[in-house]
């Protein structure tokens, strides 16, 4: 992590205490229209797209689930990257339109499967990682999930993390490893939003079998 300024320090500890005082700042939603939001949507429809072959079969519709989807940002970049041949399902604890379906993610997964299922900007929230990354693997052939990591070069500093209601602080290897147990396989990894944010397309199928960790404890990508 690079070295803070004691300018941006003091103005990144203005904005934790701004969003202290935040009416609606459970889950952070008043960030939902923040261009760091679509940048991270957009790397991982990019990301899912790359490896759609995976997910087709013939003229069957692919399922594609957005669990803790917010404001549905997903479903026109999914249509831009992959075309309209997809069913989309989204849930959120918080439903902001009547097409999404309420769920308590901490609790519980949806009662059947799909081609993918995206995770962005919830597993900060939850209290037992790895128990939904097991719970998810149950439903899904692919995932995309994202994680504001603590070793990224641009990670946010203890009081930012905590404002935001942050329940956890992983680092991008421990994120790993919890996927790894759970039964996936990494396929494919990116960084962003200056390097804070990690996304990464994970596998339930036959390369679950292949996954290996280096010598520096990092996964390496399944051959």
């Amino acid at each position: 992590m690079r070295r803070v300024s004691v300018n941006e320090l003091a103005k990144r500890t203005w904005e934790v205490l701004l969003r202290f005082r935040h009416p609606n700042r459970r889950f952070n939603c008043q960030d939902q229209t923040k261009s760091s939001w679509e940048l991270r949507a957009e790397e991982a429809v990019r990301l899912l797209g790359k490896f759609s072959a995976r997910i087709r079969a013939g003229d069957r519709r692919v399922q594609i689930g957005d669990f803790a989807c917010g404001n549905e940002r997903l479903r026109p970049l999914l249509e831009r990257e992959i075309g309209p041949a997809f069913d989309y399902h989204g849930y959120d604890l918080h439903p902001q339109s009547p097409s999404v379906e309420r769920l308590d993610l901490s609790q519980s997964v949806p009662a059947r499967t799909f081609d993918a299922v995206f995770c962005l900007g919830i597993l900060e929230y939850l209290p037992d990682v790895p128990a939904f990354a097991v719970r998810l693997r149950s439903v899904c052939r692919l995932a995309v999930v994202s994680y504001a990591i603590v070793d990224g070069s641009e990670a946010l500093l203890p009081p930012e993390r905590r404002a935001r209601q942050w329940s956890n602080h992983f680092t991008r290897i421990d994120i790993e490893t919890i996927f790894l147990r759970a039964g996936f396989a990494k396929v494919a990894f990116v960084l962003t939003n200056l390097g804070r944010t990690g996304v990464w397309l994970l596998s339930t199928e036959a390369e679950r079998e292949s996954p290996r960790i280096d010598g520096r404890g990092d996964l390496t990508d399944a051959p």
